[in-house]
């Protein structure tokens, strides 16, 4: 699936957080926003997935807009900068809690979590207690959690943060193959240039927020 912003612009608290942002990414691919911190990158993720409202522009999916859908109804995936895996279930928990919602049965989203657990190479902590597992397992966790429903399209918001060079560059080489191996339109936001070349094919550069209304 496609994803298409154009001319979006956001207001939050009275200021300008973006104004007449707008990409294209082609199914399969990631691009990547970049710019300096208070340019916007979080907040463009967050308007792309309906979490914020926009004030103009647009958002659609393969051509469909979808600036006044719910955001349950976007079928888009979001891997936030902390994780946000709930601490109340273990690893597969966490991983099928979107199926559950779905309402799938229980063997088909064991499957689902199985399968996702190999990608992620977490198999043997699929039982595993969330707040036991390492930075590095937990961003993982994360990840498989937001590809189980197979969004249209997936979100990472500094998906690296706070991992040391040697172990961001290994999630970062995986983050990329399973990407690549299961077709997946994302957006990456990232300050770290080696990020943008390990994972995406393309870049927008977001310009500093100004205080304008």
């Amino acid at each position: 699936m496609s994803l298409t912003v154009r001319s979006l612009a956001v207001t939050l608290e009275g200021r300008r957080i973006l104004h007449d942002v707008s990409l294209h990414v082609d199914t399969g691919r990631t691009l990547a926003a970049c710019g300096p911190s208070g340019s916007g990158k979080t907040t463009l993720l967050r308007a792309i997935a309906g979490l914020v409202a926009v004030d103009s522009g647009t958002v659609a999916v393969d051509g469909v807009d979808v600036t006044n859908t719910p955001t349950h109804r976007r079928s888009i995936g979001l891997v936030f900068q902390d994780n946000q895996l709930f601490p109340h279930m273990n690893v597969a928990r966490n991983i099928g809690y979107g199926l559950r919602v779905l309402g799938w049965d229980a063997a088909r989203i064991r499957a689902r979590v199985d399968e996702l657990l190999e990608r992620v190479q977490l198999s043997d902590r699929r039982d595993q207690d969330v707040a036991t597992l390492s930075g590095g397992e937990a961003k993982r966790v994360a990840l498989a959690r937001a590809l189980a429903p197979s969004p249209r399209v997936l979100l990472l918001d500094e998906p690296f943060t706070g991992l040391d060079r040697p172990l961001h560059d290994q999630l970062s080489a995986m983050v990329e193959r399973v990407l690549r191996d299961t077709g997946t339109t994302a957006v990456l936001v990232s300050h770290d240039p080696a990020d943008v070349e390990a994972i995406a094919q393309s870049r927008i550069d977001l310009p500093p927020a100004t205080n304008a209304p």
